[in-house]
């Protein structure tokens, strides 16, 4: 796509530099970039106590995201966390 960097690309670069495990905070477009591209091994994911939204809200994957929960990336070896308030959910997508 125009103006998108080439993932794979990148992700070879990096393994070519040594780096081997890159931590992904991005925007909705990039999560989904990443899990549409079978990139994304781990979920570190923060939900914190308040609602705040709309219809128009971003959400946090977007892109061709499965939109069914029969299609859904699954986690396993699911650990919860808590951090405060705020609850951590860490799990490893299902190959």
């Amino acid at each position: 796509d125009r103006g998108r960097v080439d993932l794979k690309q990148v992700l070879t670069y990096l393994g070519s530099q040594g780096i081997l495990s890159v931590l992904l905070e991005g925007g909705s477009e990039v999560n989904a970039a990443f899990l549409e591209a079978g990139y994304v091994q781990k979920v570190i994911a923060f939900i914190a106590p308040k609602i705040i939204g709309g219809r128009y809200s971003p959400t946090p994957v977007a892109g061709h995201s499965p939109d069914k929960m029969a299609h859904a990336w699954q986690l396993h070896h699911l650990r919860i966390e808590r951090f405060d308030d705020d609850v951590c959910f860490i799990g490893y997508i299902k190959p």
